[in-house]
């Protein structure tokens, strides 16, 4: 497990990213240890040409599409952070089926073929049995369903699975363990080698896609981006056969959330995606629609699998439009509007990939 090896990880980056290091950007492959070279570089026009060559290679000019879908806010969690932490007096929904039934009936009629289901932390409310019912739902709409829930076991992952599941989405949030703490007060997420264990739980039970991610704004982003990539390259080195996807989200503003977040710029971003992208080229940079039209549009290409027309509260879609949303989303185009402009581009928005 990642986790037992994370201490060693996190002291190592800590006295590397002290020194000065270079990498020549002509070379063929790059090592998880040129991180640091890459994040140095100011080469950013260079690498981003390179990350496109990459892509048309091993991508071609697709971008995959998908639609998340809030199925519940209930959360006993404390993340200091969020709009749904158990704090927060908020209306709390979990959707019944004939609910579900509806949202998912409007995104398939928006022409999504990719689903990801999302809950609160809250597994009495929100059960493994209910997960299984709303995957399985899923399935009747779409032909790929993931989740981004708590943290699960292989034997529950398993039983998901036997529903339809293809993919699982888990955040590590922040790769600093004493900012974890901080951010976490209480709660099941406050387990910070739990957390991290949770995606090889979904890898062992056979989930065929996987996405990680920080949250840019929590910690350190360099420090951030460099754990990122040693999460990364563990993966691919002891489960290289799954499909695997890297977010990378900004903080946005939330509900009742008082939080002197870091600043991440445009310019920083893009420059995190690019080194990444040049140490493992075959792997996905997920752009959600957290961040502006602007900024989304000039890195299609760059980017492989981008969500579109999302709505961030349960049932946002045709039910409860106007409640509290986890986060804000700044990129307000309908899924059609955003598919127009991704072919405007020469771009084929894809909406099932076929692992």
């Amino acid at each position: 497990m990642f986790s037992e090896l994370i201490g060693e990880i996190i002291r190592m980056v800590k006295s590397e990213i002290k020194r000065k290091h270079y990498v020549n950007l002509n070379k063929e492959f790059f090592m998880a240890r040129d991180i640091f070279a890459l994040l140095e570089s100011n080469e950013l026009s260079f690498m981003a040409k390179r990350v496109l060559k990459n892509n048309k290679k091993f991508f071609g000019n697709v971008v995959f599409l998908y639609a998340p879908l809030y199925v519940s806010n209930y959360c006993v969690n404390g993340c200091i952070y969020c709009g749904f932490k158990n704090s927060n007096l908020i209306k709390r929904r979990k959707l019944n089926y004939d609910e579900i039934r509806k949202e998912m009936l409007y995104l398939k009629k928006s022409g999504v073929e990719h689903v990801l289901i999302l809950t609160g932390e809250d597994p009495e409310n929100v059960g493994v049995e209910y997960l299984y019912n709303v995957i399985k739902i899923g399935k009747m709409f779409f032909k790929e369903v993931s989740l981004e829930s708590y943290s699960l076991n292989e034997d529950d992952y398993k039983y998901l699975i036997s529903a339809g599941l293809t993919g699982v989405t888990m955040y590590q949030e922040t790769y600093c363990i004493e900012e974890y703490a901080e951010l976490h007060p209480f709660g099941p997420k406050s387990d910070y080698k739990k957390r991290l264990n949770t995606i090889e739980h979904a890898i062992k039970a056979g989930v065929r896609e996987i996405n990680i991610g920080v949250l840019y704004g929590l910690c350190d982003p360099v420090f951030e981006t460099i754990m990122l990539a040693y999460h990364m390259d563990y993966l691919l080195k002891t489960y290289p056969w799954i499909e695997y996807s890297v977010s990378f989200p900004r903080m946005k503003p939330a509900y009742n959330v008082k939080f002197d977040f870091e600043q991440v710029s445009d310019k920083e971003l893009i420059h995190y995606i690019l080194a990444f992208k040049l140490l493992f080229p075959r792997v996905h940079v997920n752009i959600s629609t957290r961040e502006n039209e602007n900024f989304r549009n000039a890195l299609v290409g760059v980017a492989t699998k981008m969500s579109a027309g999302s709505s961030t509260n349960v049932g946002g879609y045709t039910i409860y439009k106007d409640e509290v949303k986890q986060f804000s989303t700044e990129d307000k185009r309908t899924i059609e509007e955003f598919i127009r402009y991704v072919k405007s581009r020469g771009y084929n928005p894809a909406m099932v990939n076929w692992v």
